[in-house]
């Protein structure tokens, strides 16, 4: 059977989130096991950031110690955001439940070489109530009101 590429359109255009602050949903949370070592367990995350699908992944056993516990550090403040940090797991299972639920992230564009694209990455995470930052100072001149050196006001 012949395989006719002269049919296909050019490829479809990657949307990329631009960096910066969104509200997201960890709609999946699915423990899975490395394909190079079955002893080595992670929780893929599957982020709703505007529509857009952003996955990472969350190294819960691990043979690199470093990289485990880096992860760990990782997955504290996901559950910190989600309001459920300090929650002793029974098991990766029970773990991987407790990801699911509404959080503000950080979204980069990064290159992923594996990929050879440009792709969103999740940076940081917070809880969804995230303070409005506050504005730069005022530089211009500060006038006074005609009464801030009266003494005869009585405020």
């Amino acid at each position: 059977m012949p395989i006719d590429l002269t049919t296909l359109g050019p490829p479809e255009e990657v949307n990329l989130l631009p960096p910066g602050w969104f509200n997201a949903t960890i709609e999946r949370s699915e423990v899975r096991t490395s394909k190079k070592n079955q002893a080595n367990q992670y929780i893929n995350l599957m982020y709703d950031v505007e529509g857009k699908k952003i996955f990472e992944m969350i190294n819960v056993k691990n043979d690199n110690p470093r990289a485990q516990s880096m992860s760990l550090q990782r997955a504290k403040k996901i559950l910190d955001a989600l309001g459920r940090g300090d929650t002793v797991f029974k098991d990766i299972h029970s773990m991987a439940k407790a990801f699911e639920g509404k959080l503000r992230v950080e979204v980069d564009v990064i290159h992923d070489s594996y990929k050879g694209m440009e792709i969103n990455q999740i940076k940081d995470v917070s809880g969804i109530e995230v303070p409005k930052p506050i504005p730069p100072s005022f530089k211009g001149p500060v006038s006074k009101n005609k009464w801030d050196d009266n003494p005869d006001m009585p405020f």
